[in-house]
């Protein structure tokens, strides 16, 4: 019983923390990895928009224009040399067919939507096109590209009215 206080005080100290909110997205790591040849090799990331229907948007127009401005090292990689040997770092940009690329379904949006409506998950089943992003990526590089990478894609869908 004397062992037991001082351990229920200890564990209401712990569990009571609290924590300071930051402005802002994260900074970058600036750890860098260790040489290797697990870190030397590629990282890859698939990244999509899906776009309302009725949207007139050239989304792969769109992401290519977003990723030359805020990657200018990052190789864009057109249709037609999609499926060749990736020479990183290089982000393959295309719209695939909807029923390669399908949107995923209202039931499936109820485990993995995060941030949606009622309304949005019958929306993007309707969603007509999809621009897809595949990023190959020294994992050296992976967090600040994965960073920007995905910062860019949040904001080509919300100029699109569109759903990631």
């Amino acid at each position: 019983m004397r062992l037991l206080l001082p351990l229920l005080v200890l564990l209401v100290l712990a569990c009571t923390g609290t924590t300071t909110p930051t402005d802002g997205p994260p900074a970058p790591s600036t750890i860098e990895a260790p040489s290797g040849t697990a870190v030397d090799e590629l990282a890859m990331f698939v990244l999509a928009v899906y776009a309302p229907e009725g949207s007139t948007a050239n989304l792969e127009a769109e992401a290519k224009q977003l990723i030359g401005a805020r990657q200018p090292g990052v190789q864009i990689v057109a249709e037609a040399g999609i499926g060749s040997t990736p020479q990183s770092p290089e982000v393959w940009v295309f719209s695939p067919p909807m029923a390669e690329f399908a949107p995923p379904d209202p039931q499936q949006l109820r485990y993995f939507g995060r941030g949606l409506s009622e309304a949005d998950a019958p929306a993007i089943a309707k969603s007509p096109s999809v621009v897809v992003m595949t990023w190959f990526v020294p994992s050296k590089q992976l967090t600040p590209i994965l960073h920007s990478a995905t910062a860019l894609t949040r904001d080509l869908a919300a100029s699109s009215g569109g759903w990631v």
